[in-house]
């Protein structure tokens, strides 16, 4: 094996451990609170364990890896917009936990969620009554006709868009029903749509695999495109811009399987 093809393998090597090690820190933040505890306000590694009951030492290790891993404030401003009120949408919000979430911490904001199963949905608004939310709704909205007054000023879409029947007809929806100066943020594969530039990636196997056994099926079962989990970042750009999407940025996320595409008018 040649230096530089030992150099690439070590490099792909690193990421898969530093993806994994931040999953379970992702996991850890949520489960003792640390996310919920940071949107308070600025706070020092001793302010936010004192807040937290929390020791000290184990909160700033935690800081640390959240710092130097770029995952904490990826779209700037949006924490500040969120304290002041804006109104918030998810396509494909699923049992609506994350829209709920958000909701709790931020109750200045106005969340929904639209998702085309009955059954996802009842879950939603059930867990929102358990929490006494009184600015997350839940509705069943077939998302390639998002109703566009009033508008939103974020509408997020976390690895639903290539799952659904018509992604190009939701992206345009989408882009409708987004306020002048709004963002659009979707989260999905990180992949080439070219299969050449997928080879030596370490997922790609399993995810062209899980997109032939369920991606593909979910929309083909009902006469849709059949994107599939692994559609990629240039047909992804390419979707975007005929939606309307003049501006687009792609960053990385802390889990190496996934881009996150921060996108607006």
């Amino acid at each position: 094996m040649s230096s530089d093809a030992t150099k690439r393998f070590g490099e792909r090597l690193l990421a898969i451990y530093t993806g994994a090690v931040l999953t379970k820190l992702i996991e850890i933040g949520y489960q003792v609170g640390l996310f919920e505890g940071s949107r308070a306000g600025p706070a020092t590694s001793a302010e936010l364990a004192d807040r937290l009951r929390l020791k000290e030492r184990y909160v700033r290790e935690w800081l640390g890896a959240m710092a130097v891993s770029g995952f904490i404030g990826a779209v700037k401003g949006l924490p500040d917009q969120l304290r002041k009120g804006i109104r918030v949408l998810d396509i494909g919000c699923g049992t609506g936990h994350a829209m709920n979430v958000l909701a709790r911490e931020f109750p200045s904001s106005m969340f929904t969620g639209y998702d085309i199963a009955e059954d996802a949905i009842a879950l939603a608004r059930e867990e929102a009554n358990e929490l006494a939310l009184s600015n997350s709704t839940f509705s069943v909205v077939d998302v390639t006709d998002i109703p566009d007054d009033p508008k939103f000023n974020l509408i997020t879409a976390f690895d639903a868009i290539h799952d659904q029947k018509a992604p190009d007809a939701v992206l345009r929806s989408a882009n409708r029903a987004l306020a002048t100066g709004g963002t659009f943020l979707m989260i999905d594969f990180k992949f080439s749509s070219r299969v050449e530039e997928n080879i030596g990636n370490p997922f790609a196997p399993m995810y062209y695999g899980i997109s032939l056994m369920h991606c593909m099926p979910v929309s083909l079962a009902v006469g849709g495109q059949g994107l599939g989990t692994v559609w990629g970042e240039q047909t992804a750009r390419r979707m975007l811009a005929e939606a309307g999407f003049g501006n687009v940025v792609v960053l990385d996320t802390p889990r190496p399987q996934n881009y996150m595409f921060v996108a607006s008018h």
